[in-house]
This record gives C-alpha cells, sequence and structure tokens, in this order.
C-alpha cells in the first residue's frame, strides 16, 4: 500500500470514528452489513475489522470473552471440554424426524434459557467474494416475525485457504449476532434443523448458535441428528446432563459421564464418603405440609416423605408427570438415600 492510499485509509477511520463507528482489526478483506457501516468494504489495512456503534453491545467480544474464543470451533463438543452432545432425530419417516429432533432441542433449550426474556443469537454464513451473500437469510427471517435489531454485531473472519472451494477466490464466515425473545427460540431450532432435511421450509442454510451469556452456556443444533450444549457453567449443564440423560448420544456417553458422574457425585450425610456412593434415582414428595395447609400447621399429621416437590428448584426438576422421581445418590455402607445439595431450595 502506498502513502497515498494509506492516508485515506486513515482518513476514513476517523470518518467513521467521528460519526459513531469504531474500526478495531488489521490484515484481509472484511465484508459488514450496511446497518452498522453501509457494506464499507475494508481492504489491506485493517482486515480482520469490527465495525460496532461506540454506544452498542459488542456480542463478538462478550461470546469470545465468555468462551475463551473457542465458540464458533467445530466440532463444538471436542473444542470445548466437558460439555454435552444430545441425539436428536431417530430412525423412521422423515417428517417424524424432524418433529422428535425439533421437540427434544426445544425442551433442552427451555431449561438452558429458563426465567430469561432474551437470548443471543449469532447466524455463520458461509461467503465466498459475495458480500451481499446473507441478504436471502435476512428476508427469510423476516418473513418468519424474526426482526435483526438495529443493535447487533456484525463482523467476518477469512476461512483457511486450505478449505476454500475455489483457489483464486478468498472465502469468509460471515456473523450477524443479534438479542431475540426467548419465544422465537423455537423458531430458530425449526429453521436451524430443517436445512438438513432439504423438503422441509422454511430453512436457514447457515450455522444457528444460540447463547445464554447470563448463564455462560451456548446451544448449536449442528445437524438434524444432533445438539451440542458447552460452556463453563458446569451447574447447569450438571442439570441437563441429569434431566434430559436418555437423549445424551451413546458415542460420547462415556466421556460424559465420567466428567458430570464424578463432577456431581457428594459425600453421605451419615458417614461423610463418597466411597460406597452411588447415583439412584429417588421419589420424593408432591407436597410439602407447607403448601398442603396453606402455611398452617396441622395438629396430628406426620409427615411421610423428607423432601417435596415445592422445595426444590424448579428447573432441577424432571417435567410433569415426573417431577417426584429426582436424581440423587445411595449409600450402600450406611443404607441411605439422599439428593444433591443443589436440588433443594425451591
Amino acid at each position: 500500500m502506498d502513502k497515498r492510499s494509506h492516508n485515506q485509509h486513515l482518513r476514513g477511520a476517523q470518518d467513521l470514528s467521528e460519526s459513531g463507528i469504531r474500526v478495531v482489526g488489521g490484515g484481509a478483506d472484511t465484508q459488514f452489513d450496511k446497518a452498522l457501516a453501509r457494506h464499507i468494504w475494508a481492504k489491506e489495512l485493517y482486515g480482520e475489522v469490527v465495525l460496532i456503534r461506540k454506544d452498542s453491545l459488542n456480542l463478538q467480544l462478550e461470546i469470545d470473552k465468555v468462551f475463551s474464543g473457542q465458540a464458533f470451533a467445530r466440532p463444538l463438543f471436542y473444542a470445548v471440554p466437558e460439555g454435552l452432545r444430545f441425539q436428536l432425530s431417530e430412525s423412521g419417516a422423515v417428517i417424524d424426524r424432524f418433529l422428535l429432533a425439533l421437540r427434544k432441542s426445544a425442551m433442552i433449550c427451555s431449561d438452558v434459557f429458563s426465567g430469561e426474556s432474551e437470548c443471543s443469537v449469532c447466524l455463520r454464513i458461509h461467503s465466498g467474494n459475495n458480500r451481499f451473500a446473507h441478504r436471502t437469510l435476512l428476508r427469510t427471517l423476516q418473513t418468519l416475525g424474526v426482526a435483526i435489531p438495529a443493535e447487533r454485531s456484525v463482523w467476518s473472519e477469512q476461512i483457511d485457504p486450505a478449505d476454500w472451494f475455489c483457489e483464486s477466490a478468498p472465502e469468509h464466515w460471515v456473523h450477524i449476532a443479534f438479542k431475540a425473545p426467548v419465544s422465537l427460540l423455537e423458531t430458530l431450532l425449526w429453521c436451524a434443523l430443517a436445512k438438513d432435511f432439504g423438503v422441509i421450509t422454511p430453512a436457514l442454510h447457515c450455522a444457528v448458535y444460540l447463547f445464554n451469556l447470563k448463564a455462560r452456556v451456548m446451544v448449536l443444533p449442528y445437524d438434524d441428528r444432533g445438539m451440542d450444549v458447552v460452556g463453563p457453567n458446569k451447574a447447569l449443564l450438571g442439570a441437563l446432563y441429569r434431566r434430559h440423560n436418555a437423549w445424551l448420544l451413546d458415542h460420547d456417553r462415556p466421556a460424559m459421564d465420567a466428567v458430570f458422574t464424578a463432577h456431581l457425585m457428594e459425600p453421605c450425610p451419615r458417614c461423610s464418603s463418597v466411597a460406597h456412593v452411588r447415583p439412584k434415582a429417588l421419589l420424593i414428595g408432591a407436597a410439602s405440609p407447607k403448601k398442603r395447609f396453606n402455611g398452617e400447621e396441622k395438629a396430628g399429621y406426620q409427615r411421610l416423605d423428607q423432601l417435596a416437590v415445592d422445595e426444590c428448584k424448579a428447573e432441577l426438576l424432571k417435567e410433569a408427570p415426573l417431577q417426584q422421581l429426582v436424581d440423587g445418590f445411595y449409600c450402600d455402607q450406611c443404607g441411605h438415600g439422599f439428593v444433591a445439595s443443589a436440588l433443594r431450595g425451591g
């Protein structure tokens, strides 16, 4: 780059800064959405560039920080240690497999985003040298009622040249990250899963990542057969491991069992040892005396259980009608069953 071109780039960066756009980066060709920089094509000097409004959120930085820069590594389950991999669809007709995958993924996501009003979404689109490759996808989302808000993060990264389809044409991953109401989760899951069936529409021909940044857990339905759930929040992952254990992918089950059984095992409250403790399903009461009698004491009432559904954290219980069946522990030495301490406190 000659001095004149260099000065033009610097003036361009200054103009962006004065208009409320911040420029970060340096390296190869990059493209951006018009809502942030009117499809500015930043070349040579800045390369891996991020254009964001100074007063806006930067989801790229938040995602990289929470997931240590591994959120978009593939395969995600193997790149981020101690996560979960679920099997979604099974054998059968196309529509049956799709609906089962949608039901399973929606139930898991309802636990991941329990109590939240919004989630963070990132669409990852493969783009060659066509900087408008994502427009069709955005139009599809609009027809489904998923409006991409003006406050969003858009960035791109060059794909390793060894993975280009054409050696002479650079290829990029374009990322569009935004916040959306959790009520749209099932719509987003539908579009993410449908792309692998071909005959089911609407579909998004991109990767759909779902983030609960507050809880530090992310979800990737990587195809119609499976979904990865990873993150540094081992307590939430442990709850998902117990609640949806039957859906874990058998191929990777030994690795998940080794992580979460070891992490979740608790010492027996009687002998204070884990040497003879093993996982065991336990039956708890349907309602505590407090709930049964509206907070009043009942003369002569003798409680038969030690723990009831309303005394537990709802997000750690199974779906109705199986709330009373909880994953607990049993000490073979003491002949005593008990639940995880994290379960109490509803």
